[in-house]
């Protein structure tokens, strides 16, 4: 399966931490120091698509709840429109 790492930079690590494990069923993994933590838990169902308008990327949390991340390059969602 390919990786994926995906960075939330947040102005308040612990607040951070709570809404990501609640919201994505992620849990702490790693530390790196005072001021990172990796939250490991969503798995890839798809390698990443690139299109024109920028990049999906599909995931399933350790329940089987799907959700996507989605990178809008350029013109944003409105490249979607005219892709």
């Amino acid at each position: 399966m390919p990786g994926l790492l995906v960075n939330f930079d947040v102005d308040d690590l612990q607040r951070g931490v709570d809404f990501y494990c609640k919201a994505l069923s992620l849990r702490i993994g790693r530390r790196f120091g005072i001021d990172g933590i990796e939250l490991p838990g969503a798995s890839l169902e798809r390698p990443v698509r690139t299109s024109v308008w920028g990049k999906l990327a599909l995931l399933a949390d350790p329940f089987g709840h799907g959700f996507c991340l989605i990178e809008f390059v350029d013109g944003g969602c409105d490249e979607i429109t005219s892709a």
